[in-house]
């Protein structure tokens, strides 16, 4: 039993330790944007890379952004997988929309 305990925290200890030290949640919204969206928009979101949207120009509005994040659009795939927490959706379209 000892054994068996010992295995587990060794695992949960080796899982944690080659993580981020940041949970997600503590990420800002330019840390949680260049993790997910800077390959194709770029970290002043102007790269438009594979046809996306230069995000300097866009004048949509914060519900827009959001559900273009959550369901996509034209070549852009849904980001549900990378933000599923209603804080860090939140911080991402901050920073989306202060691109401007």
């Amino acid at each position: 039993m000892v054994l068996k305990k010992t295995f587990y925290i060794l695992c949960f200890w080796l899982i944690s330790s080659c993580s981020n030290n940041k949970v997600s949640s503590e990420l800002s919204g330019k840390e949680l944007f260049n993790n997910s969206c800077a390959a194709c928009h770029g970290t002043d979101g102007k790269l438009e890379l594979s046809g996306a949207t230069d995000l300097t120009k866009s004048r949509l509005k914060k519900d827009s952004v959001k559900s273009i994040i959550i369901n996509g659009r034209k070549g852009m795939p849904s980001q549900t997988y990378a933000y599923t927490d209603t804080v860090e959706l939140g911080k991402i379209v901050d920073f989306v929309i202060n691109l401007r």
